[in-house]
């Protein structure tokens, strides 16, 4: 829940504390249309707000695990949500809240939350030392060496509560095969971030004629959904536009863990405009992962 609709909760919850008949506790200043700034108002409305404020910004990860178990991990976040970590680098990334029980576990079941970067990682990346696709993201150096170091950057609590997923990709190579890679950390897929219809009906002719293959490799995630609707992925999408160092600096390309289906050299990344577009595997852009909890 963002900030503004936490204050905008906290107000409500505090009018009915204080504000409702012959419960107010400040009639005077009601009459007098004051209550807003009223000081008993203002400070059980904060109270209110840093509760919220709580369930996901400022709660700690023992904390959200709890509520995850609890089930009811729907009624205390919303999509959207963040919070900002640091990792053992110094470097801090805010974490969005993408969506509830979209990805499958490892060891069965849908997890209760996925969670990804809102902006990118301090510095560029391949996906492969050379310029190749073959093996896809299951193969990539991105997944078997970068997400690995990476995963180990994170907070140690965090790491702790990480449930590793299947993601589903196309093979590389050229190929429409869909290989299945066990994931604690990941890139997004092309589906994951736009929707069905929007694949189907881009522009762009090697994404609308394989969007059979892109839309098996994961489904949009309810954030990207609302940024981003149906959307075509080939036009300028703002939305998505992410800046290095945790937003605060440059923006720069992103790389999606699909390979250009067709050939055999290059990857999907999200460009510095919004556009979908491929480059070849060897060069370096921004990383933006997601997990799930």
């Amino acid at each position: 829940m963002n900030n503004d609709k936490v204050y905008d909760k906290a107000e409500e919850m505090a009018e009915k504390v204080l504000c409702t008949g012959d419960k107010c506790v400040c009639p005077k200043i009601k009459e007098a249309g004051l209550c807003s700034g009223c000081d008993v108002f203002m400070a059980l409305r904060d109270y209110y707000a840093e509760e919220e404020i709580k369930s996901f910004a400022l709660s700690d990860w023992q904390e959200i695990k709890e509520i995850l178990d609890s089930g009811k991990a729907k009624e205390v976040f919303e999509v959207g949500d963040e919070r900002e970590e640091t990792l053992i680098t110094g470097e801090k990334i805010t974490l969005v809240l993408l969506g509830f029980g979209q990805d499958e576990k490892v060891s069965g079941g849908k997890v209760n939350m996925t969670i990804g970067l809102k902006n990118l990682m301090d510095g560029d990346f391949e996906m492969n030392l050379t310029h190749t696709n073959e093996g896809g993201w299951e193969k990539s150096r991105m997944r078997t060496v970068y997400m690995e170091r990476v995963f180990k950057l994170l907070p140690e609590e965090l790491r702790n509560i990480i449930v590793p997923v299947k993601k589903s990709t196309s093979a590389g190579g050229g190929s429409t095969d869909i290989t299945v890679s066990e994931d604690k950390l990941f890139l997004f897929s092309l589906a994951e971030i736009y929707s069905q219809r929007g694949i189907s009906k881009s522009d762009n002719s090697n994404i609308s004629g394989n969007a059979d293959t892109y839309q098996e490799e994961g489904t949009q995630y309810e954030y990207f959904k609302e940024l981003l609707g149906d959307a075509d992925p080939y036009d300028d999408n703002e939305e998505i536009i992410k800046r290095k160092a945790n937003g605060g600096g440059s923006t720069n390309g992103w790389w999606l863990r699909s390979p250009c289906i067709g050939n055999t050299t290059t990857f999907r990344l999200v460009g510095s405009n919004g556009d979908v577009y491929n480059n070849i595997a060897g060069h370096t852009y921004g990383v933006c992962f997601g997990f799930c909890v």
